[in-house]
């Protein structure tokens, strides 16, 4: 194949005919079966590429050249004189150039030659030969795969784990590390993919604004499915919300996903009964009863005795000088605005119920323990498994482990009477805008 044939180089500095000249003599003189002329120009880029090089060296741009240089199709007109098949590829070594092959006629048996991309060097990393072709189909074949995949995670995964977006690639980025990159990675692009018919009435409009106005796009069809574009169960119960305040009606979350369209969605405004009346504050009774979850635990409490078996830690490292009644005084914030961080579970006549503090009287105690590096590991699992007494102590603990002026360890430990691994989230966040407030001498 000619892939490794003979080649001879083109002359960059050279009169481009006096190049032509001895390429026409060797061919004639020589008759060689197989013959690669390499770093030709391509005609058609020469000025935009001395312009580019012009912008990289910072140098004045070049005119336009007055005379045409010789034309790639010299050289199928120059084989076919000599009886040589004649093909044209990319310079594997400069991807600015290109390389000219010439194949003896007499040897091809009237077939096309194979093998006429010259490879890369050793050195360098291939790429796939689909990153230099087009596919046509490729789109519609993708695009039914994904319909196919969309569908079938429906039909078999809850709500909440339907994917919002499918992406296809051709490969995974992945790290130095063979790990997959997730920066790398490209965003999701939710188009508009529907019939693109427009609103035929102010309540469909409006539908439709909400639509995009969640989805965090410009503009959505009636007809548009509301998955389809990039929406997902906790999505969907925002839409729900912004529809039933925009409408003043009752519209429930199953019927976005029996209808997942503004159209269906307008449509069932105008049975849709009136809207719920906005929560008002009420007295509470002397009593507060358990929710079904707090009787629960309460029970397992009151059977097995304080453990920390439901206990839910949450390690903060903090760098840098630390206000340590700033960092009191935030706890107190928190503490004040989560009503379940302030509340015990005594009896009453034998029957448990709920007795939320007062904000001052439920404050943490912020218990401070110098140690090193070495010695926090096991501080933490020891603090962590706080046994707490739920009748007696509000269901969060804060301890600080000193480990240097600058360094420390801000342990929070919240019992699962009062909240769960996702509240955590929340807590954190709560708890670091208020101690910024704190600290800038403001009421947060």
């Amino acid at each position: 194949p000619p892939d490794d044939a003979p080649t001879r180089p083109w002359l960059a500095h050279a009169d481009a005919q006096a190049n032509l000249d001895e390429l026409r003599q060797q061919l004639a003189a020589e008759r060689p079966a197989e013959l690669r002329l390499t770093g030709v120009p391509n005609p058609r880029l020469v000025h935009e590429l001395a312009v580019r090089q012009a912008l990289e060296d910072g140098t004045p741009l070049p005119g336009r050249p007055t005379a045409s240089p010789i034309g790639l199709e010299a050289f199928p007109a120059l084989g076919e004189e000599h009886g040589y098949w004649t093909g044209i590829t990319w310079n594997t070594q400069d991807t600015d150039t290109v390389d000219v092959v010439f194949v003896d006629r007499t040897r091809l048996s009237g077939r096309a030659p194979v093998g006429t991309y010259a490879a890369l060097p050793t050195s360098a990393s291939a790429a796939p030969l689909s990153t230099w072709a087009t596919n046509p189909a490729a789109r519609r074949g993708t695009g039914a795969l994904v319909t196919k995949l969309r569908e079938h995670t429906r039909d078999h995964l809850p709500d909440y784990m339907v994917p919002s977006a499918i992406v296809p690639l051709d490969r995974l980025p992945l790290t130095a590390n063979g790990k997959l990159d997730r920066a790398a990675l490209p965003a999701p692009e939710f188009a508009s993919a529907g019939s693109g018919r427009g609103a035929r009435t102010p309540q469909e409009q409006i539908v439709c604004d909400l639509f995009a106005q969640v989805l965090g796009l410009p503009w959505v069809g009636v007809e548009d499915d509301f998955f389809d574009l990039g929406g997902h169960s906790l999505l969907a119960t925002r839409l729900i919300a912004q529809i039933r305040a925009a409408f003043g009606v009752e519209l429930e979350l199953r019927a976005l996903f029996e209808g997942p369209t503004p159209a269906a969605v307008a449509e069932l405004l105008d049975t849709a009964a009136p809207g719920r009346l906005a929560l008002t504050v009420r007295r509470r009774p002397d009593v507060m009863p358990l929710s079904f979850a707090q009787r629960r635990l309460w029970f397992i409490h009151k059977m097995e005795g304080p453990s920390a078996t439901y206990n839910i830690p949450l390690a903060l490292r903090l760098n840098g000088e630390l206000d340590r009644d700033a960092l009191r005084a935030a706890l107190g914030d928190v503490v004040a605005r989560h009503e379940s961080l302030r509340t015990v579970f005594p009896e009453a006549e034998g029957v448990p119920c709920q007795q939320v503090l007062s904000p001052e009287a439920a404050v943490p105690h912020l218990t401070v323990h110098p140690t090193t590096e070495a010695e926090l590991p096991a501080a933490l699992k020891s603090a962590a498994r706080h046994p707490f007494d739920l009748a007696a102590e509000t269901p969060l603990r804060a301890d600080l482990f000193e480990l240097s002026a600058q360094q420390y360890v801000l342990l929070l430990v919240v019992h699962h009477i009062a909240g769960d691994g996702w509240s955590l989230g929340p807590l954190a966040a709560d708890l670091t805008r208020a101690y910024t407030a704190r600290v800038e001498g403001r009421v947060p």
